[in-house]
C-alpha cells in the first residue's frame, strides 16, 4: 500500500501524478460536467446543478489545499520524504 500511495507523488510521467490530478480537478471544465451529470440524477430540480458545482468545488479546493502541504513544506512534506525514503530503500526492490 506504501508503495501505490507514494507513487501518486512521483514525478515519473507514466505514472498517475497528484499535481495531474490537482490541475484537472482545479478546472471548470471538469467541476461543471461532474455537477450537470449529479443534477441530472436528481431530475436537475432548479438550484441543483449551483449547489452541486458548489459543493464538488469546494471539495477539490479541499483536496488542492491538503495536497499543496505536501509541496510547501513542512511537517507533511517531511513525512512524505521519509515514506519515499522508506519506499526507495526498503520496499521497492522487494516487493
Amino acid at each position: 500500500m506504501v508503495l501505490a500511495l507514494v507513487r501518486l507523488w512521483d514525478r515519473n510521467p507514466q505514472a498517475v501524478r497528484m499535481w495531474k490530478i490537482v490541475a484537472t480537478i482545479s478546472k471548470s471544465a471538469v467541476i461543471d460536467p461532474l455537477a450537470a451529470e449529479s443534477a441530472k440524477r436528481l431530475n436537475n430540480w432548479p438550484g441543483v446543478v449551483e449547489q452541486r458545482r458548489a459543493d464538488l468545488k469546494a471539495k477539490a479546493d479541499k483536496v488542492i489545499g491538503l495536497t499543496n502541504k505536501y509541496w510547501e513544506g513542512g511537517r507533511p512534506k517531511a513525512i512524505l520524504e521519509s515514506l519515499k525514503g522508506l519506499r526507495d530503500e526498503e520496499l521497492a526492490h522487494h516487493a
